[in-house]
């Protein structure tokens, strides 16, 4: 309806109608250009802690974020940040921080230096970025309110929940605690985030937003331009679909599967003749050094251990693998590349019957992937519940097969080049490579 056909009580209604509805939902109206679309109204009201705003391309998501942290600007003390991954992302025209500065020109103080809006009532709007795995812990001391994510498949779960804790407030302060979150499928934290809103829901908000809830887009030349996508990119930019498959070697759900307390460091009792294999992948600068215990129990590989160091000398390395190699450990595999060769040679010297280099060639590299893969697959393997591993896990992409050679490709993230999958591949491969050693049954301390 054309409001410039109404009468002016008829106006001066909806007006009023607006006004309260806005007042009684706690809808931003001072601060946002528009009325929120159904589905934003919908995020809005959510009373769950955590919340995501999801799905198609063009639904909306980023106006719903920054609606959600305005909620509460009223209220002094009130304090809320929103996050990209990079200051780049942040930066970028039309992108939220430059929308925020639209919508709040003249009604709320900008300061450049510290991206932050102060609002009369002194609450603070602040925008941040998370470049790099430690760049979290710049909000150590923080306190917010509001923690918004805008693309949240493009964040590592343990930057989620780490930035979680610094969620607090006063006693007697009634402004609720919020995370919310806004995002298409896809990006390196798709599976988590889909783990997390869509198959363990409980407790947490989820709301699917698609292209036909937002009629001030262009929908038909949007369409024409997700036309020229892959097919499982189209579908998770045009439909919001969080099933489609992806290239990844592990599915994430099988990495679910095998998850559990396996650790020495879990209170797990350790044999006094335990079958231990090791696989130690070598990086030494912005790669990690990794080591990884596997120890077989029947049929079932268990970690035990998973070292991971960055930026570590030679001498350092090579303390870490020589004390682990203590009694019950049948093999130890290391990685022999241009990093790894001194490291792999010496230790192969010192301890020939149990150490061995290995070149991690393409075809070595596809053979040890494919193993690693059927043992998840079989729910053969224990690995300990940590996010980091999970996603370095992910980072390893299907097997191609060239000229006859098995060959995958691995993808360098933020928590590193697939360190934690070549070191657990590694010694698995040691594991179901090696004969049976002549005891048969690990003796637990204290028993016979």
């Amino acid at each position: 309806m054309n409001q410039s056909c109404l009468s002016t009580s008829a106006s001066a209604k909806i007006s009023l109608t607006v006004r309260l509805l806005a007042a009684r939902e706690r809808i931003p109206l001072q601060w946002c250009p528009h009325f929120p679309l159904p589905k934003q109204r919908r995020f809005l009201r959510t009373k769950e802690l955590e919340a995501l705003y999801g799905g198609a391309a063009g639904g909306g998501k980023s106006d719903a974020i920054l609606m959600a942290a305005l909620q509460y600007v009223d209220v002094p003390g009130y304090a809320a940040i929103i996050f990209r991954r990079t200051y780049a992302d942040l930066a970028l025209p039309g992108a939220i921080m430059d929308r925020a500065r639209e919508w709040l020109h003249g009604k709320a103080k900008w300061r450049e230096q510290d991206k932050t809006f102060t609002f009369p009532s002194g609450a603070k709007l602040t925008f941040g970025y998370l470049d790099h795995p430690n760049d979290k812990y710049r909000y150590q001391s923080s306190e917010f309110q509001f923690i918004g994510f805008d693309e949240l498949t493009q964040f590592l779960e343990s930057e989620y929940t780490y930035l979680m804790s610094r969620l607090r407030r006063k006693a007697n302060v009634e402004i609720p605690l919020r995370m919310r979150s806004a995002s298409n499928p896809g990006g390196r934290g798709h599976d988590w985030v889909r783990n997390r809103f869509m198959l363990n829901p409980e407790g947490r908000g989820f709301v699917p937003a698609s292209l036909e809830d937002n009629p001030k887009i262009d929908r038909e030349g949007y369409i024409k331009s997700l036309s020229e996508l892959d097919p499982i990119t189209r579908a998770q930019l045009l439909d919001g679909d969080w099933d489609a498959d992806d290239d990844g070697l592990l599915d994430y759900d099988t990495i679910l599967a095998c998850q559990g307390k396996c650790l020495w460091s879990d209170g797990i009792q350790r044999p006094l003749r335990p079958e231990l294999y090791l696989g130690v992948d070598v990086g030494r600068t912005k790669d990690r050094f990794a080591i990884w215990t596997w120890e077989k129990v029947g049929d079932v590989a268990w970690c035990r251990e998973l070292l991971v160091l960055q930026n570590i000398p030679f001498s350092r390395m090579k303390d870490e693998v020589k004390a682990r190699l203590t009694r019950g450990v049948i093999k130890c595999q290391i990685d022999k590349g241009l990093l790894g060769l001194q490291l792999a040679e010496e230790l192969e010297r010192e301890h020939p019957a149990i150490v061995e280099g290995v070149q991690l060639t393409s075809g070595v590299q596809g053979a040890m992937a494919a193993k690693l893969r059927v043992g998840f697959a079989e729910r053969k393997l224990r690995i300990p519940d940590d996010a980091d591993l999970r996603d370095d896990l992910r980072l390893v992409r299907k097997i191609d097969t060239r000229n006859g050679v098995p060959v995958v490709q691995t993808l360098k993230g933020e928590t590193g080049h697939a360190d934690r999958f070549w070191a657990g591949a590694l010694g698995y491969d040691a594991l179901i490579g090696s004969p049976a050693p002549s005891f048969r049954r690990p003796l637990i301390r204290g028993r016979t």
